[in-house]
């Protein structure tokens, strides 16, 4: 299936440059609608909530956690405009993105209170390095996700481009080795 996330050439770069300012992890939410086809989901960037430093209970160069203000903040939105949810977060070691066992274990842990606070909704996660991005997403009430197969940015004059992914050789072991160590 395809699963496709679309941003603005200006939504792409101003997440991009808050991902990677500082020395420590950065995250940020995505606000989307969707357009779900039966071979397709297209979600469409629609608003971005910056997660500044005051909206950490925890922020380390290679892990993040969300401060209960914050979390209410987003729920309040996104149910107030009706919109799926999307976090976005750095990771500031090796070129290819992966979600770290870190990262996993605690999407695990916000899913369900994200299908508690936002019933029906997609949620998503995506991970930015220098040099790549990997995104999934989770349906309602579904335990596996898809990938993002796409990440598409269109320009100002309407032309399209299409972020592709890098063949995956020993990202895990590389995260694994970074995180686990400290």
């Amino acid at each position: 299936m395809l699963t496709a996330l679309s941003f603005t050439e200006q939504q792409y770069n101003f997440v991009r440059q808050h991902l990677f300012k500082g020395r420590k992890e950065q995250g940020c939410f995505l606000f989307v609608t969707n357009t779900k086809r039966p071979s397709s989901i297209e979600l469409d960037v629609k608003d971005i909530h910056i997660i500044g430093p005051g909206g950490w209970v925890y922020q380390s160069d290679c892990h993040l956690e969300l401060d209960e203000n914050e979390k209410v903040k987003v729920m309040l939105k996104a149910r107030a405009y009706n919109y799926d949810l999307i976090e976005c977060h750095s990771h500031r070691f090796g070129e290819l993105a992966a979600f770290s066992p870190s990262d996993t274990y605690g999407l695990d842990e916000f899913i369900q209170y994200i299908w508690w606070k936002l019933p029906g909704k997609i949620y998503g996660a995506v991970v930015f390095t220098k040099s790549d991005v990997q995104g999934q997403i989770w349906l309602p009430k579904q335990v596996k996700s898809c990938l993002i197969t796409e990440i598409r940015i269109r320009d100002d004059k309407g032309n399209t481009r299409i972020l592709s992914r890098k063949p995956i050789k020993k990202t895990l072991f590389n995260i694994l080795k970074r995180c686990w160590r400290d």
